[in-house]
């Protein structure tokens, strides 16, 4: 199991993920998003976290846009949290795949770990 779990809650699928996947990574394939609780193994599947009902600690970014030029912004408690796929970088830019909500805050510019409600837009 991640050790980056906030809340022992029952939601687990598998799926196969892209390589280079590990346990706590955030991961998005298709219209699934959630956290990998297992690290891809050699058949390409790992176990993974979905929403509606968990919560995890993952790294964000207080920034809209992570890519040039980036717009840095503070997170809020509700703000929607997206996870860009390629980088795994997790914050409030949309371009990436919608992955759940803050429930905590980060100052704008900042990188903080706080627990993100995962869930469906």
């Amino acid at each position: 199991m991640a050790l980056n779990d906030a809340y022992q809650l029952t939601n687990f699928v598998s799926i196969p993920v892209p390589s280079g996947f590990v346990s706590g990574d955030p991961v998005s394939v298709g219209f699934i998003t959630g956290v990998c609780q297992t690290s891809r193994d050699t058949a390409g599947l790992a176990t993974v976290r979905i929403a509606p009902s968990a919560a995890v600690s993952l790294p964000v970014i207080g920034q809209t846009t992570i890519t040039s030029p980036v717009t840095n912004s503070a997170v809020a408690v509700g703000d929607k949290i997206y996870v860009d796929v390629t980088t795994k970088t997790v914050s409030k830019d949309a371009t990436g795949k919608f992955l759940g909500y803050a429930l905590e805050t980060v100052v704008s510019g900042s990188t903080t770990t706080i627990k993100v409600l995962l869930g469906s837009a």
